[in-house]
């Protein structure tokens, strides 16, 4: 029960985050280096960079996951949205 309602928070997160993010590339007319600075402009991790180089590897890989939870969550999203066109209603089953 509990875990479930984290792994929809989770995508909902991530959901949001995905159409900001797809929100502020298409509005600004970014190219791939944009999008990057504007990422780690927003998710700086600035408590790792008194780490030194573990910390640059620490912020790397959570940006490196937080790419990857968007993407998962977005192919979540696609994969929920192809279900629900694709599932047939039998209209006349409560009308029995």
């Amino acid at each position: 029960m509990i875990i479930n309602i984290i792994t929809k928070t989770f995508f909902l997160y991530f959901w949001g985050n995905s159409l900001y993010f797809a929100y502020h590339f298409i509005s600004k007319n970014q190219n791939l280096d944009g999008f990057i600075s504007f990422f780690t402009e927003v998710h700086s991790f600035d408590w790792a960079n008194s780490l030194g180089l573990f910390g640059g590897f620490i912020q790397v890989g959570l940006s490196i996951l937080f790419i990857i939870f968007m993407g998962a969550s977005t192919l979540a999203l696609l994969a929920l949205l192809w279900k629900f066109l694709i599932t047939k209603i039998d209209l006349d089953k409560g009308f029995d």
